[in-house]
């Protein structure tokens, strides 16, 4: 399954979006997704992939797309890919 597609669906599940609603490139605040959800929303990002996601690199993610981004540098410098 593509990363954005495994991000969606981990999102659907654990931050309670509507999957009709979601998309990649808004701003995680449009889909209702507060700072603190969004840590927490990290933690089990992580635990999916198998990755460790600097501070730098936390602030950096905006939208879902960032993220996607974000997971794949991760996979790719750790040879998961």
């Amino acid at each position: 399954m593509p990363t954005l597609d495994r991000i969606k669906d981990l999102a659907i599940k654990e931050l309670s979006l509507d999957p009709a609603k979601i998309d990649a490139h808004a701003p995680l605040a449009n889909l209702g997704v507060d700072s603190l959800a969004f840590i927490d929303f990290m933690f089990k990002v992580e635990d999916e992939f198998g990755i460790n996601v600097s501070d730098e690199e936390l602030r950096s993610i905006k939208c879902l797309a960032d993220l996607e981004r974000c997971i794949a540098a991760s996979l790719q410098s750790a040879g998961k890919v």
